[in-house]
């Protein structure tokens, strides 16, 4: 089915934007669309833990299990906000984004694809960093809470628009970490892929 987004414009105020083009900064003590969403989930497998994968599945069962109530209520919004940034996707009008949908900002470029849930990033998706800082240095893996704003790309499940679950962070110097978040911090078992592959748990962005 085509859906003629220009349909439903719609001007948002910035007090209604709640998370348009803003940083996102990973540190626990820190502050688009894919081809086919089902293949980058896909994509994203840590075989070496199996609970990671268990309880993302837990949580894409619930994802599934709250839109149900608003299933009948989507349809397909083009939201202009004040700012500049475009959301295009499903939601429920006037201009709740909830669903599927794309965030772009003022050029037109990705800044988060995926999954919605009441104006938030909850589930699986895409976030592209809009101002990463330039990492003149390899990262030390013992603490990835140096990481801060210095990252490129999150492909991975949010809740309530924080990193959590299973994801992939590909920095902005090419180093990338694969494996689990909770509430916006790398906390869990995971890889870091740099000069050398380490694999281990890290509490808090520590590796211990």
């Amino acid at each position: 089915m085509y859906y003629n987004y220009y349909s439903r414009i719609h001007y948002v105020q910035p007090n209604q934007q709640q998370q348009c083009c803003n940083p996102y900064i990973i540190s626990p003590r820190m502050s688009v669309i894919p081809t086919s969403i089902k293949q980058m989930r896909e994509s994203i497998q840590i075989p070496y833990n199996q609970d990671i994968m268990k309880a993302s599945a837990i949580l894409e069962v619930g994802q599934r299990t709250r839109n149900t109530h608003y299933k009948q209520r989507l349809e397909e919004l083009y939201l202009k906000y004040e700012d500049g940034c475009i959301y295009r996707g499903q939601g429920i009008p006037p201009s709740q984004r909830h669903g599927m949908g794309v965030l772009f900002n003022t050029e037109n470029q990705e800044v988060y694809s995926g999954e919605w849930f009441n104006n938030l990033y909850e589930g699986f998706g895409i976030l592209i960093n809009q101002s990463p800082h330039v990492i003149k240095h390899k990262i030390d893996p013992k603490d990835l809470n140096t990481i801060e704003d210095g990252w490129h790309d999150y492909k991975g499940y949010f809740k309530q628009n924080k990193m959590h679950g299973e994801g992939i962070l590909t920095l902005k110097n090419g180093q990338k970490f694969e494996g689990h978040f909770i509430n916006g911090m790398i906390h869990g078992k995971g890889r870091f892929y740099g000069d050398q592959i380490v694999v281990g748990n890290w509490y808090e962005g520590v590796l211990i």
